[in-house]
Order: C-alpha cells, then structure tokens, then sequence
C-alpha cells in the first residue's frame, strides 16, 4: 500500500471487522445499582462516637 492509499480515508475489510467487533465489545451489559445500599443510614454522631462506653466497661 503507497502513502496514498492510507490517507484516503477508507478501511480494508479486514480493518473494518476489526472495528465492528470493538464496538460491539466495549457495550457492557447493564450493572447493579448499590444507590439503595445508604436507605435509612444514619451515620455516628461525633459525640457520640467520643462519649461511647465499650461493651467491656458495662
């Protein structure tokens, strides 16, 4: 292939079945949503993590 042939903008077969099965490979199957994980989370407070007796001291 001479220079002018590369830069003419137009792919081989083989060129163009690589790049079909790129595309088709990079489309990923829907994943699982975590967004439902924090419902109802509440996180500890400062104080209450500071002033928190341990189990052993009761």
């Amino acid at each position: 292939m001479g220079t002018s042939d590369r830069n003419s903008g137009s792919f081989t077969a083989i060129e163009e079945e690589f790049f079909r099965a790129g595309t088709s490979m990079s489309e990923l199957p829907q994943r699982e949503s975590f967004d439902d994980l924090d419902e109802g989370y509440r996180p500890t407070s400062v104080w209450r993590r500071l002033f928190a007796r341990k189990n052993s001291d009761q």
